[in-house]
């Protein structure tokens, strides 16, 4: 499937080892089903966020990395 992801502020996205870029990213191949990523935005924290993506779908996530965790 295709992944469109936005986060504010701006984060690299991992799947896995491998790097999809960095925020925005339009179009990214990922793997059909639930998926995991890893986010590690610009103080260097990591924020861990999974997507479903259907086979054939372009799906699109965006994440607020600003709000505090709980």
């Amino acid at each position: 499937g295709q992944l469109a992801i936005n986060t504010r502020p701006w984060s690299k996205v991992y799947l896995g080892a491998r790097l999809l870029g960095t925020t925005p990213i339009g179009n990214a191949e990922v793997p059909s089903g639930d998926v995991n990523l890893r986010l590690v935005d610009r103080d260097g924290e990591t924020h861990r966020v999974h997507v479903h993506v259907d086979p054939g779908e372009h799906a699109s996530a965006f994440f607020d990395l600003s709000q505090p965790a709980p």
